[in-house]
């Protein structure tokens, strides 16, 4: 399967444009919006793929690609050192490309799967970060091939087997976040959690500005809040109640010794900010999950969801990072940044088994999963 051609196939029916007048053009000036094909071979095995948009821009999209692409192999000049470099040294390389809308282009890039440290999401963030250095394009999707798929740790609960968990007949969840963020107690936020989850509520979960504050002590207020979800255990309809407690901290040392508190607590859902601690804290914790048997619910895809990234690839990475729920926006709201279009791709991508690329959806690659 090639992913390039099957993007090209799906454009000609939705342009209603004829297959072969795309096929097999090299990058030029194209008339009608037209794709356009590199002619770089790569290989889908072990090739990492990722489209990027620039929106706004007076650039062809030959130009766009040849930005991009020597954004991220950091070719913007020539070097003395470049006769330094072994030869048939793998380089990224354009193999797609084309004008979506007024000033909007896209580009794919294959990167050698050499590039990245193998099971490390700030090393794939890092090498494919580099072709937006300067260029003001977005990331707009990936596709982490086989060989590196199978470097990552896939959550260790997960989805399914949290459903399992918390109730003998298949039903959706609920879940609240606690409000008001700031001015409760350790106390008085305990007894409120107590009420929610007394009253119908699955989880509660503590806000990702919750931290440790002299007022309200993170430790403390796990103590407290353990206190009270023992007390509901002694219901059986009240045993599967539980608080998701927000571990982020300054340090991913620190990340870990809070973790730690909770599960000796007796508490084993984390919740963590990975746009603030990022993606390194995260597999950390992953591998505490792992050695605790605790499960991690990972909140931040709203803070990173910036210019430089869109939340199908924030989605994808969290997922590859061992997330076992991760939050994301909803179509709904004073904002409606997000579609139910982007919402239900992003959704696929976090508990689909191997899904396959469905542009109207954001997903632009199909994307193997082992399964995970």
């Amino acid at each position: 399967a090639n992913p390039s051609f099957d993007k090209i196939v799906r454009i000609a029916k939705s342009l209603e444009i004829s297959l072969d007048k795309l096929t097999g053009l090299p990058i030029k000036e194209v008339e009608n919006n037209a794709p356009t094909l590199e002619q770089e071979d790569y290989s889908n095995e072990t090739d990492i793929l990722a489209s990027f948009e620039i929106s706004d821009t007076d650039l062809t999209p030959s130009q766009a690609s040849r930005m991009l692409t020597s954004a991220a192999n950091g070719t913007w000049i020539a070097h003395p050192h470049d006769s330094l470099v072994k030869e048939n040294t793998p380089r990224v390389k354009p193999i797609f490309c084309m004008q979506t809308g007024t000033r909007k282009i896209c580009v794919d890039l294959a990167f050698p799967h050499t590039y990245v440290e193998e099971g490390s999401i700030a090393s794939l963030i890092g090498v494919i970060g580099s072709a937006l250095a300067g260029t003001q394009a977005k990331l707009m999707d990936i596709r982490i091939p086989t060989a590196l798929v199978r470097t990552f740790k896939a959550p260790f609960n997960g989805r399914q087997s949290i459903l399992e968990k918390m109730s003998e007949t298949p039903r959706p969840l609920l879940s609240v976040t606690m409000r008001p963020m700031t001015g409760l107690t350790p106390q008085h936020y305990a007894d409120t959690v107590y009420k929610l989850l007394k009253n119908g509520v699955d989880f509660t979960c503590d806000p990702t500005m919750m931290h440790s504050l002299p007022e309200h002590d993170f430790r403390e207020r796990v103590n407290r809040i353990a206190e009270v979800i023992n007390e509901l255990k002694y219901e059986e309809s009240l045993r599967n109640k539980h608080h998701m407690v927000n571990v982020s901290a300054a340090t991913t040392e620190e990340v870990i010794d809070r973790a730690r508190h909770a599960v000796y607590a007796g508490l084993k859902y984390l919740l963590i900010d990975t746009s603030a601690t990022g993606f390194s804290t995260l597999q950390s914790l992953r591998k505490f999950a792992e050695e605790h048997d605790v499960i991690i619910a990972a909140m931040g895809a709203r803070g990173m969801q910036t210019a430089t990234m869109s939340e199908q690839v924030i989605a994808k990475l969290l997922r590859f990072a061992g997330a076992d729920i991760v939050s994301i926006p909803s179509p709904l709201g004073e904002s409606f940044q997000n579609s139910r279009r982007q919402v239900k791709g992003t959704i696929l991508s976090l508990i689909g088994d191997d899904p396959i690329a469905q542009d109207h959806l954001g997903l632009s690659f199909d994307q193997p999963t082992l399964c995970m």
